[in-house]
Parts: C-alpha cells; structure tokens; sequence
C-alpha cells in the first residue's frame, strides 16, 4: 500500500518546507520536509530535490508500517500511519498501544490513542497536538476502499432471502430462461 494524496499533504503541511538546513529545535539538522540523513549546516536544496528526498522517507515509513500492522486497513488509515511514523519514527509505533489496539481490530480506540502523541516533556505542543488531530481525522475518514467494503457488505446484507417453499419454483423458472435464450 502508498500513502495516498491526503496523507502526503498532511505530512507537507506539517513539516513546512525548508531549503536550507536548520536546527529543528531538538539539535537535529533537518531540511526539506523533514528530512535528517545527512543534512550538514549551510546546506541548500531546490524544492525538486526536497520532493524527491520526502518520497525517500515516506517509501521508509510506508514499509515499516506494512510490516506491523496485521489487520486490514483502508488508503486513510494507513496514510495517517505513515505520517505518525514519519514524524515519531517506527519504534514508536511498534511500542504503541495505538498499533496494539489496531491489531486487537479496536479501530475506533486505536484513533483515539493519537491524540496522547501531542507532548514533548510531558508538555503539549501546540504544532504535535494539531498533527495528531488531522490523523486521526484522517484515519477516520473514510475513503474509496471503505465505501466498496461497506457497500459490498451492505449489498450482501440487503438481500432478500429466498423461501425455501419458493426455491422449486424459481429453479422452474430460471431453467424456462435458460431454454427459452439459449443461455448455456
């Protein structure tokens, strides 16, 4: 699975774009969107480059996720997941209980848990608490892959149910169909 648009524009978003390396306020030198693998100071790079150096780390986090979650999840969901690990890394993840709740099949709950990744220090952050809401929204939201299932279901649902008196006469009435259009 890729992380779909809204999940890419939720990470752009939150990390801003940089091109020149700067200290991001945890000592660490980052450029571009977010991104840390040897990025040295006085370092500049053209928006392209920034692109291509997101795409890197999303790819990343993408396989990471694929790799510890062990339910079905729909494009939204496992988009927000992307951004979560892209932001806290991917041993945050496989620690959390937001990943145990998921795997337990306990969506709504799993939502929940990342609102509690907003402090630094104990101390919420105002940039973390904003970001782990819009993923939560977006893990919530549902997208193409939820309304098939759903309707899919739904439709499987909404069938009626034959009578068992009535099954003689439909098997009647199909087979006189089948005769009379030459079905095979």
């Amino acid at each position: 699975m890729k992380i779909n648009e809204k999940g890419l524009q939720l990470i752009k978003d939150a990390e801003g774009l940089r091109l020149r390396a700067y200290d991001d306020g945890f000592g660490v030198l980052t450029i571009g969107y977010g991104y840390t693998k040897g990025v040295f100071e006085g370092m500049t790079i053209t928006q392209e480059e920034a692109e291509e150096l997101l795409i890197e780390d999303i790819r990343y986090f993408e396989r990471r996720v694929t790799e510890v979650v062990k339910v079905p999840i729909t494009s939204n969901q496992f988009s927000a997941l992307v951004s979560f690990t892209f932001n806290l890394g991917e041993t945050s993840l496989r620690l959390s209980t937001l990943l145990n709740k998921l795997n337990n099949g306990d969506y709504l709950r799993a939502a929940d848990e990342f609102l509690r990744w907003n402090k630094v220090d104990g101390v919420a952050v105002e940039g973390l608490t904003r970001r782990r809401e819009a993923e939560r929204k977006l893990f919530l939201t549902e997208d193409e892959t939820s309304k098939s299932d759903r309707e899919r279901f739904e439709e499987i649902m909404n069938q009626k149910v034959i009578p068992y008196q009535q099954f003689p006469e439909l098997v009647e009435e199909l087979l006189r169909e089948i005769e009379n259009n030459n079905i095979n």
